[in-house]
Parts: C-alpha cells; sequence; structure tokens
C-alpha cells in the first residue's frame, strides 16, 4: 500500500518538475524541487493516507477479536445442534414406539374384555370342550 503511494507521489512530483519550466521554475522549492502547495497537499494526502492504514488495522484488530470469540463458540454451537437434532429424532422415535404400544396395549385389552366374556361358567361341560380349547388358544395367543 505505502509502496503504491510512494510510486504516485514521484509520477506527481516528476509531472509537475515538468510543468513548472522557465518562469516557472521560482517556484519549485526544496530538495523533490516541486511547488510549495503541492508539497503541502503530498504531506498531508500522506498523513490521510497513513491514518486510513491504521484505521483499517485497527478495524482488522477488531474484527479479528471477534472472530476469535466466535471461534470459541463454534464447536459448543455445533455440538449444541447435533445434539437437539438428535434428541428430537429420538423422541419422534420414541413417541412411534409408544403410540404402537398404546395400540397393541389397547387390542390386547379389548381381545382379554371380549375372552373373559366369552368365558362362562357352562364351558366346563364336556359338550362344550371345543370351544373352550379355542378360548384357551387365543389366550395363549394373546400372551405370546
Amino acid at each position: 500500500f505505502m509502496t503504491a503511494l510512494d510510486n504516485i507521489e514521484k509520477n506527481i512530483k516528476d509531472s509537475s518538475r515538468g510543468l513548472y519550466q522557465g518562469d516557472n521554475a521560482k517556484y519549485l522549492q526544496g530538495a523533490d524541487k516541486i511547488p510549495e502547495y503541492l508539497e503541502n497537499y503530498l504531506k498531508s494526502t500522506h498523513n490521510q493516507a497513513d491514518e486510513f492504514r491504521i484505521s483499517c488495522i485497527r478495524n482488522l484488530r477488531t474484527t479479528s477479536d471477534a472472530v476469535s470469540k466466535l471461534a470459541e463458540q463454534l464447536p459448543e454451537a455445533i455440538f449444541g445442534s447435533i445434539e437437539l437434532m438428535y434428541v428430537e429424532k429420538i423422541e419422534k422415535e420414541t413417541l412411534a414406539i409408544e403410540q404402537e404400544y398404546e395400540k397393541k396395549y389397547f387390542t390386547n385389552e379389548m381381545e382379554k374384555k371380549q375372552n373373559l366374556q366369552d368365558l362362562r361358567p357352562n364351558l366346563s361341560n364336556p359338550a362344550c370342550k371345543e370351544e373352550l380349547a379355542t378360548l384357551d388358544k387365543k389366550e395363549i395367543t394373546r400372551f405370546t
């Protein structure tokens, strides 16, 4: 950056020397042989460029500090996000399993209620032996 500014200043000084020749050469002064107003302008521009460069460096340092602070929090944020994603996934899977269990439990309870209704005292009669065996098989199947 500063090298580019020095090259620009050198070109300006060389160009201004070409403009001030003959009677106008008396306006050239100093070691660089340029007019005083141009020397003051170049000094002012050089100071502004230095201030701009320093300001950019400060902004860069401030931004770097902010990025460093964010970088420290990044692993925690990533792991938190991953944890949240898997917690939600596990909760969905658990909910699906619970719903399936409740459905099976309800079906099982309905079958149990129906089997209890079908179980009546006269099933001990030898003529109802087949019906009792069928009811027994239903109940065994319900438990397995």
